[in-house]
């Protein structure tokens, strides 16, 4: 029957289809309802025509409307995927400028971390040589207050006999310190005199001074350098006589410190001097085992 439920359902089928297919179908449908009104032999009236032509026009009115949902829909998806793609892109851009950040990062801070170690070695030397300079500054100040104190509390005797003896009871007291300073002040004085025997007894007692106070001192530095003012001051002995019993003591006092310091060719030759300049010395016999033992 014209105009049935079923052609209006096909109708409304068809125009959920793209736009190219929607007349074409259309134009079925009007005339396949034209073919059963002629088929039937009925002669279609006014009414019915107006009708018909009502329903097409509405379908053609939806089909336009739908039309342009279509087209709107495509204008916004359209939109929307360039979006898409656009926040997609720039997405990239970052994450490509944050891995290029982190590399350019880990370089920097590998250079960075390598100065800060160059700088922290830097330091720690630093620190080093200030801790050995303030130490030698205080050792130094230690012993200008010592010996400043020294010759305030020591005044030098203004005898001959007197200086002498003062500086031998101190010696003997202990106080090896005030002690060089009036046997160093005993040498001053009189060096250019004749007394060659006080002279020699004065250098004899640096050289004792000397060596107790390497036996009191703790590292190793300071041992060796007073050994070596000892020896040096038992030296000026031997130099001032040719023979004597002091000669002959200066000559094993240097032969001991010399061993203990490790130089056996010093020691000796320290020793022998000794023995060639009097075989019968009380000295004689220990140097002589100090040479038997050098010599093994």
């Amino acid at each position: 029957m014209p105009g049935s439920k079923t052609d209006v359902q096909n109708l409304i089928g068809i125009i959920t289809k793209p736009k190219k297919f929607l007349l074409g179908a259309l134009g079925k449908s009007i005339f396949v309802g034209a073919f059963f009104i002629c088929a039937s032999g009925c002669i279609m009236t006014k009414a019915q025509g107006d009708k018909l032509s009502h329903k097409v026009n509405d379908m053609e009115g939806e089909v336009a409307k739908l039309q342009r949902v279509r087209h709107d829909m495509e204008i916004l998806l359209s939109g929307q995927v360039r979006d898409l793609f656009d926040r997609l892109a720039r997405l990239e851009n970052q994450l490509n400028n944050i891995r290029q950040a982190i590399n350019d990062g880990s370089s920097k801070n590998l250079k960075l971390i390598t100065e800060v170690q160059d700088l922290r070695g830097e330091l720690e030397e630093a620190q080093h040589k200030y801790r050995n300079l303030e130490q030698e500054h205080q050792s130094l100040a230690k012993n200008q207050l010592a010996l400043k104190k020294s010759t305030e509390k020591i005044k030098v005797p203004p005898l001959k006999d007197e200086h002498f003896a003062l500086a031998k009871k101190l010696f003997a007291a202990g106080k090896y310190n005030d002690s060089i300073y009036l046997a160093d002040e005993f040498i001053k004085e009189y060096a250019e005199g004749k007394d060659k025997d006080a002279l020699g007894q004065m250098y004899f007692l640096m050289g004792e001074n000397n060596r107790k106070l390497s036996e009191n001192k703790k590292t190793a530095d300071d041992v060796e350098k007073y050994r070596k003012t000892a020896v040096v001051n038992y030296q000026k002995i031997v130099e001032l006589f040719k023979v004597s019993v002091l000669r002959e003591e200066a000559l094993y006092q240097i032969g001991s410190i010399l061993k203990e310091m490790g130089n056996s060719e010093g020691a000796k030759a320290a020793f022998r001097e000794l023995l060639s300049s009097n075989e019968k010395s009380k000295r004689a016999q220990a140097a002589k085992k100090h040479l038997a033992s050098l010599e093994k």
